[in-house]
């Protein structure tokens, strides 16, 4: 669509929201000087009138409703009763009482048939949203399903509480404690920015507060997932007009992009409000474009709270997105400059005001000090502007120091994950990588009496771990720089536990790190180490337990320790000990899971233990494929919810595979090769996209191997050169010049499958083949040594066969 054709339908779409005798005040109001953009919405309500004669034939959105529910089902939920209605559906209290939990929830059932598909996107839209929220001031997401009847639902978190503005007037709270409710809702709303989504309807009636006082942001049905460069994405357009004039922006009415700062606009409306004990825009009685062409056009009174106070709300509602705090974050910090008696940002930074508030907030070191200064006046005059230009020069410093820790944050934690789903990525994440590193190292150099930015910084150098080497992610295949940034966060953390062995935010930290620490090594080598990492990261999440045994948080760590140790080799672990960890850590995470059934995180937990398993029961054929295939169902369950997420199709692929080897065991050759071939190809799509991904590169080898491997066992030798040849080419180029152990481990697997299809199609270099399987073999003795020694030693009558011993040169 072009843009003018755009504008007009946004516009139009704005205008079904008033009355007939005010659209054409409202379409003067929103199309100032463009006749033409005016004349061509102006058509289109011309044929309203004729449209609307034709769909009064078919049903209204009240016909379609959801009907009433109670008494019925949803899953495992039983309604009780109704709490509201709303443009997508109903909204239902119900309570889970199939013997595993008995909690009231709200259940939320959308009414597709009045709102036809655009409603189906937008329920599946906040499922989405939701699903990936986890903050104490958001009402939370539990389960999603389709009722018996058809109907999707979501099951939330039921908030007992009143709206924000009700909760204030019937408890007559002061200014100072309303502007603590708003500050948690600012937290909220900047947590979800950091996660890339817009709410877009902030207002009382959707922030809920507690009886003891928690304030919960509810209803993602209109919230949108912004592009990477922060502007609303024109795919989630269509339903721009869903608002409430009160709370909407200037940009919102005006049907342009949304960033935001639509939502800053929303908060400072919100606390607006709750100081005046009025709506900033109100006109009772008054045509809707009167309302309209206020908010567009005109700034309200202030809400008469105070100069400090009134300049903060008006920097927030200002008309233009550019005026406003740059962040909820901002927001939030300049009302505690308020609190704390601070200047704030928002006042001009006039010398007389600034020293005012010092004078308030230190009244007896200037009563000491006024008397001092008349005794030092003459001898201190030449000190005194020292000290002006130190304290300028040490402000200054300190405002680079934030600046640098806020950029190095928004490139790890809001910048990287949507480049990181853009195809051909790779070289850009690796530069952010960069850059993050130097940033965050600059600050740790300064950061030992500072908890809080020690805080920042572990999580930063874990977020950068992750990004360089996690195994478990798609990642940049630096194995040793993950293990550096890994280590600095360990680091921290028991410099911060040192000082204060209660802080439980470093415990859990600590616990984590040790985790990823432990999983790391045994990546570059390290499995010794690796093993006694596994063991303190153990001990530290019983002795948590212990601790908080209600805790969920706790029982997470503990069954990803557990995972972990399930993790070691025969050599270091016996495989009964083994199998208990992985089966310890089966039953945790399944209690986990059943605690929430839509959580993707804990669905991939629980099926990664389950991949575990299947490998494990190599001599029980059943039980293999058993655990297989559990593992398979849950992969495929996070697919079907995030079809473009790549780590979750990864994990499919990966799941796919070990069926295909169960049905190997089973002797069922075409299905091997069959779900081998789907693995593959998934892997494929994966490493298309993005082909400088190492991880993904290595995985898609691996799969490609497994195909070649079923293939010869069919006697299909052309198909399984394919396989081979293609596999080969990716594990040359992954493992030369590289310490990838894995690399050359599949290497070495690769061409002993291709030796394989040579003797038995009659054709090929065989024994270059092994001598070639034998070299990589012998790179891998330094790591594991037990194995890979075994390994030579089975090739040497192959060797020998062919005139060769393991030890014999032979040209590349």
């Amino acid at each position: 669509m072009n843009p003018g054709g755009r504008k007009v339908e946004e516009i139009f779409a704005r205008l079904l929201d008033f009355e007939d005798q005010e659209r054409p005040g409202a379409l003067e109001a929103l199309c100032p000087g463009d006749p033409a953009t005016a004349a061509a919405v102006r058509q289109m309500l011309d044929q309203l009138p004729a449209a609307e004669s034709y769909f009064a034939r078919f049903p209204t959105q009240e016909d379609a409703a959801t009907p009433r529910m109670d008494g019925r089902r949803a899953g495992a939920y039983r309604i009780t009763g109704e709490l509201g209605r709303g443009g997508m559906g109903v909204v239902y209290r119900a309570v889970r009482d199939d013997g595993q939990f008995v909690r009231p929830v709200a259940v939320k059932f959308v009414s597709l048939l009045a709102a036809g598909g655009e409603a189906w996107r937008r329920f599946e839209r906040e499922k989405r949203i939701l699903a990936g929220l986890r903050h104490p001031n958001i009402a939370e997401l539990l389960d999603a399903g389709v009722s018996d009847e058809g109907t999707p639902y979501i099951v939330m978190e039921l908030v007992e509480g009143v709206p924000i503005d009700e909760y204030c007037r019937g408890r007559s709270l002061g200014a100072g404690e309303r502007i603590r409710l708003v500050q948690r809702i600012a937290g909220a709303v900047d947590f979800i920015h950091r996660n890339l989504i817009v709410h877009r309807d902030i207002k009382p009636g959707n922030v809920l507060v507690t009886a003891e006082g928690a304030p919960k942001l509810l209803d993602f049905g209109i919230s949108r997932v912004l592009a990477p460069d922060g502007q609303e994405d024109d795919r989630t357009a269509p339903d721009r007009r869903l608002m409430t004039l009160n709370y909407a922006s200037p940009e919102q009415l005006r049907g342009e992009p949304v960033s935001t700062a639509a939502d800053v606009y929303s908060l400072g409306l919100l606390l607006y409000e709750l100081l005046a004990g009025r709506k900033a825009y109100s006109l009772s009685g008054s045509p809707a474009a009167d309302l309209l062409r206020q908010v567009l056009e005109e700034d309200p009174p202030p809400p008469g709270a105070g100069a400090d106070l009134d300049q903060i709300v008006m920097k927030a509602i200002h008309k233009v997105p550019a005026g406003r705090y740059a962040s909820a974050r901002e927001f939030a910090a300049d009302l505690e400059n308020y609190m704390t008696g601070r200047p704030v940002s928002a006042m001009p930074p006039a010398r007389l005001y600034r020293l005012g508030k010092w004078v308030r907030r230190n009244r007896l070191t200037v009563t000491i000090g006024a008397f001092l200064a008349l005794v030092l006046l003459a001898a201190g005059s030449v000190v005194v502007w020292q000290m002006q230009v130190a304290r300028r020069e040490r402000a200054a410093a300190e405002r680079r120091f934030h600046e640098v820790r806020k950029l190095a944050n928004s490139i790890l934690f809001e910048f990287h994950d949507p480049v990181s789903r853009l195809a051909g990525a790779t070289e850009v994440r690796r530069l952010m990588v960069s850059r993050s590193l130097e940033y965050l190292d600059s600050l740790a150099r300064d950061a030992r009496t500072d908890a809080a930015l020690q805080l920042d910084l572990i999580s930063a150098y874990t977020r950068l771990g992750d990004i360089q080497g996690n195994p478990n992610r798609a990642n940049l295949g630096d194995t040793k720089g993950a293990l550096a940034s890994y280590g600095k966060a360990r680091t921290i953390l028991e410099e911060l536990l040192r000082a204060d062995p209660r802080n439980l935010t470093a415990s859990l930290e600590l616990g984590r790190v040790l985790s990823l620490l432990g999983a790391q090594l045994v990546h570059v080598g390290r499995r010794a180490d690796s093993l006694e990492v596994k063991k303190k990261a153990l001990t530290h999440w019983e002795k948590l337990v212990k601790d908080a045994p209600g805790d969920e948080r706790m029982w997470r760590g503990l069954g990803a320790a557990c995972s972990e140790m399930a993790t070691a080799t025969d050599g270091q672990l016996s495989h009964h000990d083994r199998l208990a960890f992985a089966h310890r850590a089966r039953v945790v995470l399944t209690k986990l899971l059943e605690s929430r059934p839509a959580d993707p995180e804990r669905m991939r937990n629980l099926a990664i233990v389950h991949k575990y398993l299947s490998g494990m029961y190599q001599d029980d054929a059943n039980r293999m494929m058993e655990h297989a295939r559990a593992a398979m169902k849950l992969d495929e369950r996070r697919v079907a919810a995030a079809p473009f997420d790549a780590a979750a199709r990864m994990e499919f692929a990966q799941s796919l595979s070990m069926v295909a080897t169960g049905c190997e065991r089973n002797g069922d050759l075409p299905a091997a090769a069959a779900f081998a071939e789907r693995s593959a190809d998934l892997r494929r799509a994966l490493w298309e996209a993005d082909p400088k991904d190492h991880r993904v590169r290595d995985r898609f080898a691996y799969a490609l191997t497994l195909l070649g491997r079923f293939r010869r066992r069919q006697g299909d030798w052309r198909g399984a050169l394919a396989s081979l040849n293609e596999a080969i080419g990716h594990t040359e180029a992954l493992a030369g010049g590289s310490d990838f152990y894995m690399a050359w481990h599949n290497l070495a697997w690769a061409r002993l499958e291709r030796a394989e299809v040579y003797r038995k199609s009659g054709s090929g270099d065989v024994c270059g083949e092994y001598h070639r399987a034998a070299e990589a073999y012998r790179r891998l003795v330094s790591i594991r040594a037990d194995y890979y020694s075994r390994k030579l030693s089975e090739l040497q009558p192959k060797l020998a066969a062919c005139g060769r011993s393991v030890k014999s040169s032979h040209p590349r």
